[in-house]
């Protein structure tokens, strides 16, 4: 069920060159790639944060996370949120999606793929 949502997602940025591949399995410094795909603008809790890590309103954009900001931001989640830990981590080909009114983490192994992380869903976090 989740590849039939994620995969056309992050194709959709890959192939527009939203998504640099090369530079988010890097992982320098930390970077998370943010992908913001369709966020609900009618959400006020999904708007505010999507606007927080850069978000400016567009259908399909992608921003650098750098560290600092990070841990900034996984400093505000809840403590049993599975992204709080994810951002925290060093690690290459990690996105973090905002799409819709919800969220989720994606880590890249090569060979394998895309893959959502463990705990990262919304549906996981019970505030």
């Amino acid at each position: 069920m989740w590849k039939q949502f994620v995969q056309p997602m992050t194709r959709k940025g890959i192939d527009s060159g939203f998504i640099d591949c090369r530079s988010c399995s890097a992982g320098v410094g930390g970077i998370v790639a943010v992908l913001f795909y369709e966020v609900m603008e009618t959400d006020e809790l999904s708007a505010r944060s999507a606007r927080s890590l850069g978000w400016t309103g567009q259908r399909i954009e992608v921003h650098p996370l750098k560290r600092k900001r990070a841990l900034r931001f996984a400093d505000n989640l809840p403590a049993n949120d599975g992204a709080r830990s994810w951002l925290r981590r060093h690690g290459p080909g990690r996105i973090l999606v905002f799409s819709g009114v919800g969220s989720l983490c994606l880590s890249y192994a090569r060979g394998r793929g895309y893959s959502i992380e463990p705990g990262t869903l919304d549906k996981d976090v019970v505030v």
